[in-house]
């Protein structure tokens, strides 16, 4: 029995004694757990400029399009230009039959012809009236009666000779081998001198028989029927001017030309076709400059004017813009607003409808920038940690803007402070660590 309690006592002992190292084993390893370094990344920060950039993307647009159209109708008879042709403003696109307009224009000059004759006469007319008046006011003398003798009589030849070629324009005019307005013409000399004949023989009877109070009046009135006739035959030859100007100007409107340089981007007519007017026929599109609409976050706007530089990038190749225009409302889906960069394409090797990249810098400030991964936000409020003496020093700070991936703190560092850059997120306030340097922060 004796025995047996001292095993018991023996091997409860034991258990103690092994218990006792077991734990003490724990205890140093944890010890030594703790004062083991974590290997991480510092840069000693400085305070440096940062610049600000924003980043865009949009689809090239060509500066100004336009349809070209005849304001006339007809047939086109001919097409100038083809798809792919650059063409300046004014140059020849297409034509049309211009026949029946050729025609309204050569009607139109000769109402101008006429109008100009029957407005010499009534000048005529006038003057003999007026002369006749005068005439008899002064009273007549022998030369005046022998001049009076000699106009009746050479207005009754002329009368007789505007006949004869009246009676022979008829026979041609009813024969065919005559226009009727040559026949017309003809009528209207004959119609004129007879006018002249009737006015000579007044005026000789006045000179021979003096003049009556009745035929005073007459001649007075033949004096305003002159003077009636002149003013109808002015309005007459204004009507046929402008009739003439309109048919010119629709002739004119048979040629097509372009109203704007570019490029012809599409062709919508054929030659044989009757087409109405306004019915396009080529679109044209100017490729120089090109514009692009950047899609600017409504808080950034400000920061954006008429004239700004922008550099735009299309596979590799970078070309200088300038800000255009800047929309007057926001895109209530997007909340960004337009703004239009017009590109020089003087060789035309940029393209509507290719995606281009914009980049534009907006400020530049002065202060201490950290990478993102350096600073834990994970609380409510942000910090980092300063390598003090190969100890992790949590420090809270104020961060500004983002800058190329780079945070900018406002407050809580200061220049020459050694701060965790990477392998920060693994770390607790007071871990030890393994300092390596990464060679400062890069300028953001």
């Amino acid at each position: 029995m004796k025995h047996k309690r001292m095993a018991i006592v023996m091997t409860a002992a034991l258990a103690g004694i092994t218990g006792c190292g077991s734990s003490t084993a724990v205890e140093r390893a944890a010890a030594a757990a703790g004062k083991e370094k974590k290997i991480v990344e510092v840069s000693t920060v400085h305070s440096e400029a940062g610049a600000q950039y924003t980043r865009l993307s949009g689809i090239l647009q060509s500066s100004e399009e336009t349809l070209a159209s005849f304001e006339v109708g007809g047939r086109i008879v001919s097409t100038e230009a083809a798809i792919g042709d650059r063409v300046s403003q004014g140059t020849v696109l297409a034509r049309l039959d211009s026949s029946d307009y050729e025609l309204q224009s050569q009607k139109a000059n000769s109402a101008i012809d006429t109008a100009n004759a029957a407005l010499q006469s009534a000048g005529a007319s006038i003057q003999s009236a007026q002369a006749t008046i005068d005439e008899t006011a002064n009273g007549a003398r022998e030369q005046e009666r022998a001049q009076a003798k000699l106009a009746l009589d050479r207005a009754n030849d002329a009368y007789l000779k505007a006949d004869s070629d009246r009676k022979r324009a008829e026979a041609l005019y009813r024969q065919g081998a005559l226009s009727q307005k040559d026949y017309d013409d003809a009528v209207y000399k004959t119609s004129n001198a007879q006018k002249d004949l009737e006015n000579a023989r007044a005026a000789y009877s006045l000179v021979m028989e003096g003049t009556r109070p009745e035929k005073r009046r007459a001649i007075q009135a033949a004096l305003v029927q002159a003077q009636a006739a002149q003013q109808q035959a002015q309005t007459g030859r204004d009507q046929a001017v402008l009739s003439s100007e309109q048919a010119q100007l629709t002739l004119a409107k048979t040629t097509l030309t372009s109203k704007i340089a570019g490029v012809i981007v599409d062709k919508q007519a054929s030659v044989g076709q009757l087409i109405t007017p306004g019915t396009p026929v080529y679109r044209i599109a100017s490729i120089d400059p090109l514009k692009v609409l950047l899609p600017v976050p409504d808080s950034e706007i400000d920061n954006w004017h008429i004239g700004d530089a922008v550099t735009l990038t299309l596979y590799g190749k970078s070309r200088s813009a300038k800000v255009s225009k800047i929309y007057p409302s926001t895109n209530s889906s997007t909340g960004t607003i337009n703004v239009e960069v017009h590109i020089p394409n003087p060789a035309g090797d940029w393209y509507a409808g290719q995606v281009v990249f914009a980049e534009r810098k907006l400020k530049e400030t002065k202060g201490i920038f950290l990478p993102v991964e350096a600073v834990i936000s994970t609380g409510s409020h942000p910090y980092v940690f300063i390598n003090n003496k190969g100890k992790a020093v949590q420090t809270p700070v104020t961060i500004g803007t983002l800058v190329n991936n780079k945070l900018e703190i406002t407050s809580g560092l200061y220049d020459g402070a050694s701060v965790v850059t990477k392998g920060a997120d693994r770390l607790f306030n007071g871990d030890a660590i393994d300092a390596r340097s990464s060679g400062g922060t890069q300028k953001p």
